[in-house]
């Protein structure tokens, strides 16, 4: 499942919708590497998501600084 979501999300042309699928998909495979103990992995994954939610964040402040500055026009 994870694999799909990953592929998925290679696909979706905004990235907000990458970023999301991807951060599904390390969700999942986070799982699986703790499951399997397999700690680079995970901490690998752990980077990710981090990332991921990083990008998500900026994303999120972007689109708030754009809606103020349109309804101050």
């Amino acid at each position: 499942t994870g694999s799909t979501l990953a592929v998925i999300a290679f696909y979706c042309k905004r990235p907000v919708h990458t970023r999301l699928f991807g951060l599904f998909a390390q969700t999942l495979w986070l799982i699986y590497t703790i499951v399997t103990f397999n700690l680079v992995a995970a901490l690998q994954n752990m980077i990710q998501i981090v990332a991921a939610l990083l990008g998500l964040l900026r994303d999120y402040q972007e689109y708030r600084a754009g809606r103020a500055l349109a309804q101050k026009a």
